[in-house]
């Protein structure tokens, strides 16, 4: 991987960020990528947290969200 940074970085093509941790190692801070566009969105973590929503994320949520990482 290129960029390196101990926990992740560009694979060969340099399109695509890849986050390798080895046993229970986690990332140092929360690691949540947003992407979105005027009529969709989502939102996932590398702890597997996600949900979608269409044009609002707070009004028009697709799937739920939850501040609970346990459930």
């Amino acid at each position: 991987l290129s960029q390196w940074n101990g926990f992740g970085g560009f694979d060969g093509d340099g399109r695509h960020y890849v986050v390798r941790l080895a046993g229970r190692r986690t990332t140092p801070q929360p690691w949540i990528n947003v992407v979105s566009n005027a009529s969709f969105g989502f939102h996932t973590s590398a702890e597997g947290a996600a949900f979608t929503w269409s044009r609002n994320s707070r009004d028009y949520q697709l799937t739920p969200w939850s501040n609970d990482p346990v459930s």
